[in-house]
Formats: structure tokens, C-alpha cells, sequence
């Protein structure tokens, strides 16, 4: 199965300009990011399926999640499987692990609006499925 960024229209990618705050040559970050990329493949290996640790259905949208714990936080990757052939990376976020004392609202209206956004280039790739980039 082959593993593909979303791109918007623009020529943005979500998912990758995420990944690259991180710094391969920096040691902690390069153990991140080899976290991360086994994640998302072993996730392609297993046919997208939720399931397991690192993946999971979304109530009230068409597409899974990654959730892959980093530190005191979770970093999500909303994805899916286009035609049994492509695992799409649409966007990801970093998701508090505990929240802080009154926060919890904002942090939840951002998620809502993360996932809103996820759900748009969903149904654009739907609309245009040669709107993507292979990951590397």
C-alpha cells in the first residue's frame, strides 16, 4: 500500500510540514520522527485498519486516526485508505496528554476545529484524488 500526503490545492501538505519541526540531525527529534514513520507504516502494513495501540475510528467522520505518544503529548495524523491502494495523511496535531486546570474547553474547540479541517481535505482528496505526494 502506498503512503501519500494530502495537498491542498495551493500545493500545501499538512501532514509534512508538521513533521518537519522536527530535526533528523538532532537525536531526540530523529527518535520522533522514527516513531512517528513506523507508526504510519506499520498502520499501512495492517491495510489502514483501526485497531491496536496507534490507531483508532473517529466518531462522525469517515476517516481513522494515529495517535502516537510523544512525551506529555499525543501527536494525531487523521488518515485513510483511498481504494485499498493509498493510505492519504491528511493532516496532525499535537494533543495535550493531561489537560491543564480550565483549558480543557479550549483545548477540546481545538481539536473539534482541527478534526473540522481533516474532514475538508477528506472530502477535497475525494473530489480530486491526484492531489497528493508520496511520502518519503
Amino acid at each position: 500500500m502506498q503512503i501519500v500526503y494530502y495537498q491542498t490545492k495551493s500545493g500545501r501538505l499538512p501532514t509534512r510540514e508538521y513533521l518537519s519541526k522536527y530535526d533528523p540531525t538532532k537525536p531526540n527529534d530523529y527518535k520522533k520522527l522514527a516513531k512517528v514513520d513506523s507508526v504510519i507504516r506499520l498502520a499501512a502494513e495492517r491495510g489502514g485498519r483501526p485497531g491496536g495501540d496507534f490507531s483508532s475510528s473517529l466518531q462522525n467522520y469517515d476517516f481513522q486516526e494515529l495517535k502516537i505518544p510523544e512525551g506529555e503529548r499525543l501527536v494525531r495524523i487523521p488518515y485513510f485508505i483511498f481504494r485499498k491502494e493509498k493510505l492519504v495523511l491528511l493532516n496532525a496535531f499535537d494533543k495535550p496528554k493531561l489537560y491543564e486546570s480550565g483549558k480543557k474547553r479550549k483545548v477540546d474547540l481545538n481539536i473539534h476545529l482541527f478534526y473540522e479541517e481533516a474532514n475538508r481535505f477528506y472530502k477535497d482528496f475525494l473530489k480530486n484524488p491526484n492531489q497528493h505526494e508520496k511520502y518519503d
